[in-house]
């Protein structure tokens, strides 16, 4: 297995990503991961943990009690 770095910014980087997506629809022995998080650590659980259905769901009433005492 081979792996490449492409910097999506330049416009060789996006041809290069568009070709990678094209092949890698006709042959199954291309695949695209993308690697990069969007957000922090933190963040990232954060979101995990709601899809996961462990978070508690509060009023905007009880939020604003909770955060101006």
């Amino acid at each position: 297995m081979t792996t490449i770095t492409i910097n999506k910014r330049t416009k060789a980087g996006k041809i290069l990503l568009e070709m990678a997506k094209l092949l890698s629809e006709k042959e199954k022995s291309v695949i695209i991961e993308d690697n990069n998080k969007r957000y922090n650590k933190e963040t990232e659980k954060a979101i995990s943990d709601v899809r996961a259905g462990k978070a508690t769901p509060v009023t905007i009433e009880d939020f604003r009690k909770e955060l101006y005492s």
